[in-house]
């Protein structure tokens, strides 16, 4: 009985896979950025939006991640291609297949540069903090230098311990440490580094991969649209070439 309830619980629980196509599921469940629930939910309001031929709102989806949510609907806006998937079920799929692939390059990347970012990081932080002790400390040279010296014996004192303090204040310890909270705001800045580039670099490929067949589809458009205004039949005579070969086909 037990059984049968862990099971019948265990299903509702993964319920939100049934909405995945089957073109789409097993990139989209095997993803690694974010969590599954979130992962369908976001692909899924993509595909929404694609189909009825428009890019999805920024402000209502949560997936891609930021900044590679940002950059990627930058590249697509700035293509206009959205329009090309209204009730365009293969070329959506395949877009949206290709988004799944572009964002599992930004983790890559990201993770490549967050290391060299945050040891860039914590040596600037560790220079400032040795910067910081040696100006101190030479601050407290100055004041002792500056007391009056009542006696012979002061100095002397003075004469032979002096250099050996220089030599201290001007060479902090090598072996400084940074305190947990400050290395914890390195690697959080280092993250947000990594994510920008990262995103610069992802976007900057997606829109190589996709500018061209952009751009043919924009002049296929355009024919589409001159000979429908002729036959006085307008925009439909691209959706009737389209209902039998699809934009990936005519590329």
């Amino acid at each position: 009985m037990n059984t049968i309830f862990e099971a019948h619980s265990l299903e509702r629980n993964y319920q939100f896979l049934d909405e995945l196509p089957e073109s789409l599921y097993p990139v989209v469940v095997t993803h690694t950025q974010g969590q599954l629930q979130q992962r369908v939910q976001g692909i899924m309001a993509w595909r929404r939006a694609l189909l009825d031929g428009h890019l999805p709102n920024e402000q209502h989806i949560d997936w891609p991640n930021q900044p590679a949510l940002g950059k990627i609907l930058s590249v697509l806006g700035q293509l206009d291609i959205a329009r090309f998937c209204q009730q365009q079920t293969e070329l959506t799929d395949h877009l949206l297949l290709e988004v799944c692939e572009a964002v599992s390059q930004f983790e890559k990347i990201q993770g490549e540069q967050f290391n060299k970012h945050f040891e860039e990081l914590k040596r600037i932080e560790e220079q400032r903090k040795r910067e910081q002790i040696r100006q101190n400390n030479l601050r407290k040279q100055s004041a002792r230098k500056s007391k009056v010296v009542k006696n012979f014996k002061e100095i002397k004192e003075l004469s032979t311990d002096e250099p050996s303090k220089e030599q201290n204040f001007d060479m902090p310890s090598l072996s400084l440490k940074l305190d947990a909270e400050t290395l914890e705001q390195l690697q959080k800045e280092a993250l947000r580094l990594a994510g920008e580039n990262a995103a610069d670099l992802t976007s900057e490929q997606f829109l190589q991969n996709w500018q061209e067949r952009a751009r043919i589809w924009h002049e296929l458009a355009e024919v589409f649209d001159e000979l429908g205004s002729l036959l006085g039949r307008g925009w439909d005579l691209s959706q009737g070439v389209l209902a039998s070969q699809g934009w990936l086909e005519m590329v």
